[in-house]
């Protein structure tokens, strides 16, 4: 058994970063883990920001959209070149300003890492299920291009 303490990798410690982002408000300074031409992709949504421009934006419009956010990690696993977090988030879907609807989403985080910084991330979770806990199921029903049977 070692003794020794070992060196959080680059890809596991962007994560808890991102993880601890994720639940301040408004829009943090992203360029702190994100590379200046950094991809990212909401699966669930649809979703492709290319660069930081474009992350901010959305970053934005979610941070003021789910209010009262918390992120609790199952877990998380990586290395200096990619990394995983199993998470789950809890909150409130804001309308007009105002609390609304609960949620609670269970998702996974994928990231890829070059020269210390966040160069792709892909967020997987289930859109069904979130939208329809905030009362926006049909919603994603025409973003995946289908209808409500009756």
């Amino acid at each position: 058994m070692a003794n020794a303490i070992e060196r959080e990798s680059a890809g596991v410690a962007l994560l808890r970063r991102w993880q601890e982002m994720s639940v301040a408000p408004g829009v943090p300074q992203l360029e702190e883990i994100y590379a200046r031409d950094a991809m990212y992709e909401d699966l669930a949504m649809g979703r492709v920001c290319q660069g930081l421009d474009e992350l901010r934006e959305f970053w934005g419009s979610w941070a003021a959209a789910l209010t009262e956010r918390r992120c609790l990690s199952h877990f998380i696993v990586g290395d200096d070149d990619r990394a995983a977090l199993f998470w789950r988030s809890t909150g409130r879907y804001a309308t007009h300003g105002k609390p609304g609807p609960e949620y609670a989403v269970q998702g996974v985080s994928l990231v890829t890492v070059c020269e210390g910084k966040i160069a792709h991330h892909w967020d997987v979770y289930d859109g069904a299920t979130f939208f329809r806990q905030i009362g926006r199921f049909d919603d994603f029903l025409a973003m995946a291009g289908m209808e409500r049977r009756a």
